[in-house]
């Protein structure tokens, strides 16, 4: 918030417009994820910080491909959305912050539990 408060400071922006803030606000998201993409592959299992399913807890093999596949895939989605918003694909921001984030943890999720099913085979 205070980003693009500094950002309309700068620019003399009279008129905050409703686009630019959302804008603003997916990339810092993007950011975020692209944050959590990089701490993701290096967290050990644990009841704080992960994907804790049933899946990724049976296992510390599970757990270490899961969270490296979701770490590459937050970075990737974040990319994607910076990409998309920067090229205003979408009047609103805001959806394709949502809609990317609910395809990679669903990408995730699948993953973990297709390396579940092909170690108990």
């Amino acid at each position: 918030m205070s980003v693009f408060f500094l950002y309309a400071n700068i620019n003399s922006v009279e008129n905050i417009n409703y686009i630019h803030f959302f804008e603003i606000l997916s990339l810092i998201i993007s950011f975020s994820y692209i944050i959590i993409g990089n701490i993701l592959p290096k967290c050990q299992p644990d009841k704080l910080l992960g994907f804790k399913t049933k899946w990724t807890l049976s296992s510390p093999e599970i757990w270490k491909k899961t969270h490296r596949f979701a770490g590459r895939m937050f970075i990737l989605g974040a990319v994607i959305q910076m990409i998309i918003v920067q090229i205003k694909l979408t009047p609103n921001p805001i959806i394709v912050v949502l809609f990317v984030r609910i395809i990679i943890v669903s990408i995730c999720f699948i993953y973990s539990i297709y390396l579940y099913r092909k170690e108990h085979r």
